[in-house]
């Protein structure tokens, strides 16, 4: 094959591979809505509304800070609501103001959110496929192949990909920093592939936080040449971590200026906006404060529960890898397992891609550890370690399917070997289409189990709610309570929303009780239980049984009551004799 035939294969193989990435992520995306987007469309309406008025340091929405998420949700209201904006006064309030400026426009929240994740669903599909292409060059077309699909077919990336949040766009970016890094330190050495991977390592601390844990393990990666020669030689000399000292001053420069170009608040207030960026990470570090809820219409940004200090435990200190567990399909778990009975044994040529594989544990062990001490935790901030497993496992798969084939003699073997596993992969994603985030790992009990012992539903199932009590007679009239109503709820349902996303006792008053008793429908959601609360609320709601039960994959997600068939009244009277001064 000529050069240029080569080359035409090799873009061929591309298009297919971001076809394939698009595929699972596209369709459906008005389907449900994740309780966290709802804030950063809301934040997203701000950021465009700064650019538009030339306010840069105004496009500090958040000290996340989430400027990816901000920057790709200001292109939907550019498509979708280019007039879309307000004063600073108004930008700084409620979501209310926001929803309200949006329809006076005649817009629809969902409908910008839709526009908003097709294109997170563009940008983080064609990053993806940049790390097939490094992982390509570390490990082979083959290998690579497997894990790209693998990835492509996870339904829990594919849950977090289709969603306008921070999460996804973070993993993707610190994978490319580090493949491509990679690419550069056990490769080539091409100055272009480190560029790349500083750039890509800035736009991850734009995307989220916990993206400045790329920094050490790009670190550490780079120092491994140097480690190496260390052992050789068996002394230290400047010309041993020169390269590796050149080669930071790039990786950091391409990092400094990828994260200041890419976020105008940069331009005109770098030090007051880092320092509030870093305050957050202190804040992160030291708090128990868990985000329960959506911003009042005071304009307060969160409902916050105080927790007790955890106890440091064993359990605690693996509450990550058992996220991984439950959220890792068997198909990617095996092709971990055969990894590392891989690694471990002696196959020829095997040393090429067992060193390959440094900068990936090393990025896994900083990140997971890093992750580890914060108290907040959430399943889906581990998504840059659940996507390289995906990546990884390819390998594993691919080492095994060449193994089997060898010993049978026949390529056949291993293309069918490497077809079914992909295709079961495959089930596990269509299986739960489009609710992608109700899966679990069958081989610990799925989703029945996991509603039980963790906190299940993100938004899912809210929707179905909303579209069975529009369905009722009269439903532009009703009046309805929702766990998660503004967004999840009330963005599918034509009546009035009034949002429950209080919990604790306190909040159980006689003015909570009467503002309950003028709703007709209470909808209550599965990890509202979990949350604790209000536990009175939980005690009326046992002696009745709900008017709707709403099942997505054996999961019980959310239940309508009917707020007339519920004691209310003599709740009031038992209030008021409890508190007779009130």
């Amino acid at each position: 094959m000529t050069e240029r035939g080569a080359k035409l294969r090799q873009l061929g193989l591309l298009l297919i591979v971001w076809l394939v990435l698009l595929a699972p992520k596209l369709p459906d995306l008005d389907r449900f809505v994740a309780v966290d987007e709802v804030n950063w469309l809301h934040r997203s309406a701000n950021f465009y509304s700064a650019l538009m008025r030339g306010d840069f340091a105004g496009t500090l929405v958040n000290r996340t800070p989430g400027v990816i998420t901000t920057w790709i949700g200001a292109a939907a209201f550019r498509l979708e609501a280019p007039s879309y904006a307000v004063t600073q006064d108004a930008q700084r309030t409620s979501y209310y103001m926001f929803e309200l400026v949006l329809t006076d426009l005649g817009g629809h929240p969902l409908e910008v959110l839709h526009t908003a994740r097709a294109l997170m669903v563009l940008f983080i599909s064609t990053v993806l496929l940049g790390c097939f292409y490094y992982t390509a060059r570390l490990f082979g077309n083959r290998a690579a192949l497997v894990g790209i699909l693998l990835l492509a077919f996870d339904p829990f990336m594919t849950a977090l990909s289709r969603t306008s949040h921070l999460d996804a766009p973070q993993a993707a970016l610190m994978l490319l920093s580090l493949l491509s890094l990679s690419s550069h330190v056990f490769v080539r050495g091409r100055w272009v592939d480190l560029a790349l991977s500083g750039a890509a390592g800035g736009m991850a601390l734009l995307a989220k936080l916990p993206g400045i844990f790329i920094v050490p393990a790009a670190g550490l990666v780079l120092l491994v040449p140097a480690w190496r020669t260390l052992r050789q030689k068996g002394k230290f000399s400047l010309s041993v971590i020169a390269p590796p000292a050149r080669a930071g001053a790039v990786w950091a420069a391409a990092f400094g200026l990828a994260f200041v170009l890419l976020w105008p608040a940069m331009w005109v207030a770098p030090r007051d906006t880092l320092v509030e960026m870093f305050g957050q990470a202190a804040r992160y570090s030291s708090t128990a404060a868990r985000t329960v809820g959506l911003e009042e219409v005071s304009g307060a940004e969160t409902q916050e529960l105080s927790v007790e200090e955890p106890e440091y435990s064993l359990a605690y200190f693996l509450r990550y890898p058992v996220f991984f567990l439950w959220r890792a399909t068997p198909v990617v778990l095996a092709g971990l397992v055969s990894l590392a009975l891989f690694s471990i044994g002696k196959q020829p040529r095997s040393a090429d891609w067992k060193a390959r594989l440094a900068g990936i544990w090393i990025f896994a062990l900083i990140y997971t550890g890093g992750m580890t001490l914060p108290w907040n935790s959430s399943d889906k901030y581990f998504a840059p370690v659940f996507m390289l497993a995906c990546l990884v496992a390819g390998l594993g798969w691919h080492l095994a399917a060449s193994a089997a084939a060898d010993r049978i003699r026949s390529r056949i073997t291993l293309a069918g070997l490497l077809a079914v596993v992909l295709a079961v992969q495959l089930a596990f994603l269509v299986d739960h289409h489009p609710y992608y985030f109700t899966y679990y790992n069958p081989l610990i009990g799925g989703g029945q189990r996991a509603s039980q012992e963790i906190l299940v539903g993100v938004g899912e199932g809210l929707d179905v709610a909303a579209r069975i009590l529009d369905e009722l007679p009269g439903s532009e009239g009703l009046r309805v309570m929702s766990w998660y109503g503004i967004g999840p709820f009330s963005y599918y349902f034509d009546g009035q929303v009034e949002p429950l996303y209080r919990v604790g006792e306190e909040v159980w008053t006689e003015a909570f009780v009467r503002e309950l008793q003028h709703m007709d429908f209470l909808v209550i959601y599965t990890n509202q239980k979990l949350r604790g609360g209000p536990e009175r609320l939980f005690e009326l709601l046992s002696a009745d049984q709900p008017e709707y039960t709403i099942v997505l994959e054996g999961i019980e997600y959310a239940w309508i009551y009917r707020v007339a068939d519920l004691p209310l009244a003599d709740e009031v009277e038992r209030l008021q004799a409890l508190n007779p001064g009130d």
